[in-house]
């Protein structure tokens, strides 16, 4: 599974928006004056939230790992993740397996009598 933006593009949608969120307040102070302070802030902050929240879907379980020079620098750890939740399975089929057991061989001994 490969990243739908890449790294480059990213990166420079990030340096586009830190310079931009930089001079706005130098084009607003002469119009809005004191409210440019607030005005500002509420326009970057949300349009930093916008871009993080861009990076977050495509990466929603942060299972992104990096190998450099590897050809492979956006794969997905998916298998580890698999694994984790099949021993996690495993473990609680058998855990219950074992208690019905004993309150199967419980009962039968209490209804036969021994």
């Amino acid at each position: 599974m490969r990243s739908n933006v890449p790294a480059s593009y990213s990166r420079h949608l990030s340096r586009f928006l830190s310079v931009w969120c930089f001079t706005l307040p130098f084009v607003l102070v002469h119009s809005l004056q004191w409210i440019m302070i607030p005005a500002v802030s509420l326009i970057c902050w949300s349009l930093f939230v916008i871009e993080e929240v861009g990076h977050v879907i495509e990466d929603p379980f942060n299972v992104h790992m990096y190998l450099p020079n590897s050809g492979q620098e956006d794969v997905l750890i998916i298998e580890g993740s698999q694994a984790h939740i099949l021993e996690s399975i495993l473990y609680t089929v058998t855990l219950h397996c074992i208690e019905n057991m004993c309150c199967t061989r419980a009962l039968t001994s209490d209804v036969l009598g021994h």
